[in-house]
């Protein structure tokens, strides 16, 4: 079994053995499909994406069996996995460090976070990042991640239960910001938008360190819905315009908090992770009204694949 660790990436496991594929298995679990990939870097030479996968499984008690089958059709019997925890099962918040010493700091974040999760303080994991360019002179904020032990050790027997040799557990923003830091538009400041069902998360990084980072409540259901109607040049109606602009100002004002918090340049860069559905003119309409250049990540420069079919798994 493994033991829950705490680490800087996030929430780290640490297994006795020590994984003998190359390689590494990202693995996404949602509330009805099971996603996995699988990369292979080798020193000097571009990332290879080797596969990704997709199979739905709306049913929980099917996971392992479904998982199971994934790994012995891609022949991934012992191959070092990260997995990443899913909507909801954690939490990313922005908290004033504590003004004591450095050994005391998880536990004085533990006492704070009290009022701040929606389960039992004492059931939670946590961890902790730094926030790059804060000014001097004022006690600095810090990243921490909250997450209900519950479902971390449920993904984590889960995994156990396998055979892939799981090393760590990630959250979202912290796996954007792998492919950010890919990205030449990372030396300038780059603002990265992931857009799932019913969310939208956006991050802000320069030099590979992330920020700022911020989810709304907006995802592909209702973006479909307006690219539908802007494709067709229909006007969109009261409702929805209302959210869409909402959206825009939303994101707008992080810009801002950026370049006057930070005293950085403007980010000029909005770069979208590939998505299951096409929303050109969204997305166009997204970038006239910040004013900035907005594209969709194209994986073929950051990865070499070969043979890959990565639509349906977006």
């Amino acid at each position: 079994m493994a033991t829950v660790i705490l680490s800087d990436s996030g929430v780290g496991v640490i297994f006795k053995s020590k994984p003998k594929v190359r390689g590494n298995v990202g693995l996404a679990i949602s509330a009805d499909k099971i996603s996995i990939s699988r990369v292979v870097v080798d020193e000097g030479q571009k990332p290879h994406l080797e596969m990704v996968d997709c199979v739905i499984c709306e049913d929980r008690n099917e996971r392992q069996a479904t998982l199971q089958a994934l790994v012995e059709k891609h022949k991934l019997q012992h191959a070092p996995c990260t997995a990443v925890l899913g909507e909801g099962e954690y939490q990313l918040l922005q908290l004033e460090t504590p003004d004591v010493d450095e050994s005391e700091v998880r536990s004085a974040i533990r006492w704070q976070l009290g009022e701040l999760v929606t389960f039992p303080v004492d059931e939670a994991v946590i961890d902790i990042f730094e926030i790059p360019g804060q000014k001097e002179g004022r006690r600095p904020f810090i990243y921490v991640v909250a997450a209900h032990a519950a479902p971390v050790k449920a993904l984590t027997d889960l995994i156990d239960a396998t055979d892939l040799s799981l090393q760590a557990i990630d959250i979202s923003e912290l796996v954007v910001g792998n492919f950010t830091s890919l990205l030449p538009e990372d030396d300038i400041g780059i603002a990265m938008l992931r857009i799932s069902n019913l969310q939208s998360l956006v991050n802000l990084s320069l030099h590979s360190k992330l920020y700022f980072s911020r989810v709304f409540n907006v995802g592909t259901i209702l973006l479909n819905q307006v690219n539908e109607s802007l494709s067709r040049k229909d006007e969109l109606d009261f409702e929805m315009s209302g959210q869409l602009d909402s959206f825009v100002l939303d994101i707008q004002r992080l810009l801002g908090y950026y370049e006057s918090h930070f005293s950085l340049p403007p980010i000029t860069n909005l770069i979208l992770t590939p998505t299951s559905s096409e929303l050109t003119a969204t997305i166009d309409y997204i970038s006239m009204h910040l004013g900035i250049s907005t594209q969709s990540l194209d994986l073929n420069s950051l990865f070499e694949i070969s043979s890959v079919r990565l639509g349906t798994c977006m």
